[in-house]
């Protein structure tokens, strides 16, 4: 099952007041320097926790259908029997 909690938004900036700015945030996680070619720093990669999280993911339609379609079918096996 996948846990929609652990996503990330991971953004690129060049300007290091917007790291600034970004650090100081509640949801910041981690800031890595970017380099070129010539071990010049060129930019950072900025990772934050998601301030909402949408569970989009239909798994209690699916836990009900599956719960239901065992009882039926205990229910047909006891009439059967």
């Amino acid at each position: 099952m996948e846990n929609v909690t652990r996503y990330l938004n991971t953004r690129y900036v060049h300007d290091e007041d917007q790291v600034s700015a970004a650090t100081r945030k509640p949801h910041f996680l981690e800031d890595t320097e970017i380099f070129d070619e010539n071990e010049e720093p060129t930019g950072y990669e900025i990772k934050s926790k998601k301030k909402t999280v949408t569970d989009d993911k239909p798994i209690h339609f699916a836990t009900a259908i599956l719960q239901w379609s065992k009882y039926l079918f205990q229910r047909y096996v006891a009439y059967e029997s």
